[in-house]
């Protein structure tokens, strides 16, 4: 069960480990695929040289729900309850433009952005927040949201491009548990969307 960790010996335990618990759109294997040949142009392109995001981890980010050590069992169940009540239909979004986000580290994420489905995507974000609200779960959230997809990280900063459209259609979402530092995602729960 996620937040339990395994017994060890004495002196022998491992590092501290970070758990990073979110809602997010996962994207099925066909999509993932168009997009890893997207990554891979680009990469081509500029030189990038950084680790991809594997496909199974590609995702775009909805809102976090906690960063902490270990997950709560109370937290993971009172999120769900709120996910569940969340109630809007499939949509489709398009990614149209690439370009890596400024930031004070040096591996800086190289991003895909939606030219089309940004609306839909907020809308799904904003019922979510609601319904966190409403059942007391999770972090003060920002109203500022980029839809955006992270390929992987690269020193190279690349400039904002058009690409050639990834269309998705977005059918679900989950609530996904990062570990961080690791580069694994335990998906916990899936929704459909729905009217």
């Amino acid at each position: 069960m996620p937040g339990e960790r395994e017994p060890c010996l004495p002196g022998l335990e491992p590092a501290e480990t970070r758990d990073n618990l979110f809602f997010a759109c996962r994207l099925a294997p066909e999509a993932a695929s168009r997009v890893a040949h997207v990554r891979d142009e680009l990469c081509r392109a500029h030189g990038l040289r950084g680790a991809p995001i594997s496909p199974q981890r590609l995702h775009v980010s909805l809102v976090g729900v906690c960063e902490c050590q270990g997950l709560p069992h109370e937290l993971i169940d009172a999120a769900c309850r709120a996910a569940a009540a969340v109630a809007i239909p499939p949509f489709d979004v398009v990614f149209d433009r690439a370009m890596s986000f400024s930031n004070r580290r040096n591996a800086r994420p190289l991003v895909l952005l939606t030219g089309g489905g940004e609306a839909a995507l907020a809308g799904l974000r904003n019922r979510l927040c609601a319904a966190m609200s409403a059942a007391g779960v999770g972090r003060y959230v920002s109203s500022h949201f980029v839809p955006h997809m992270t390929l992987l990280y690269d020193r190279r900063m690349v400039a904002e491009q058009c690409i050639d459209p990834v269309h998705l259609t977005v059918c679900d979402f989950a609530l996904v548990h990062s570990l961080v530092g690791q580069s694994r995602h335990i998906e916990l729960a899936r929704w459909p969307l729905r009217r």
